[in-house]
């Protein structure tokens, strides 16, 4: 997915895609479709039942996208967008992919320590 890289760190895509995260704030099923993809899990990553959160997923996310989501100016922002507007179990599937088991080290990164 280094295509999905280079749209977060655009100066122009990167603001679109929060933009897009931005336009479906309290859409719930909109929210379970776009996310996952946008955070870097890929098509296919979520459940077919609709209100079931529970079901969204972002286990297909590579570690080397993950780093750049927190690590990257562009992907920084986008991950901000997605914490803004994400329902708790969401929120919750953020945390344990992406934050749970590096917190120090982000907590002492000079642009992560800002999402």
């Amino acid at each position: 997915l280094p295509e999905l890289f280079n749209m977060w760190e655009d100066p122009s895509a990167g603001p679109f895609l929060q933009a897009m995260i931005f336009s479906v704030t309290g859409e719930s099923d909109a929210l379970d479709a776009l996310l996952p993809v946008l955070l870097g899990a890929g098509p296919g990553s979520t459940s077919d039942h609709k209100h079931n959160h529970e079901s969204v997923s972002l286990e297909g996310v590579p570690v080397d996208l993950r780093v750049a989501l927190l690590e990257g100016k562009g992907g920084s922002r986008l991950m901000e967008a997605a914490l803004k507007v994400a329902h708790a179990d969401m929120l919750a599937e953020i945390y344990t992919r992406f934050f749970r088991t590096r917190m120090a080290q982000l907590s002492a990164h000079p642009i992560a320590n800002f999402v």
